[in-house]
């Protein structure tokens, strides 16, 4: 994990390394799936960045998420 945070650290931005280092938190932390939202300020809604584990049919439903949905969208709309 150290690791990880020194390549987010020294990323350009954090996005331009989100499909690298989530697998390895994710596999750190035994967890079976991650995503990762990204807010898209024009449509006020979270757009999925990155994710791991989920099947082909699980994805399109999760591609993008209101504000206020799900535990990522309640945590964006109170930050």
């Amino acid at each position: 994990l150290s690791q990880v945070a020194t390549e987010l650290f020294l990323a350009d931005t954090p996005r331009s390394v989100l499909e690298t280092i989530l697998p390895r938190v994710a596999a750190a932390l035994g967890a079976a799936f991650h995503f990762s939202y990204l807010y898209e300020p024009g449509a006020d809604q979270l757009v999925l960045a990155s994710s791991g584990g989920l099947t082909p049919a699980q994805r399109p439903g999760l591609e993008r998420l209101q504000m206020g949905q799900a535990l990522c969208g309640a945590c964006a709309q109170r930050r």
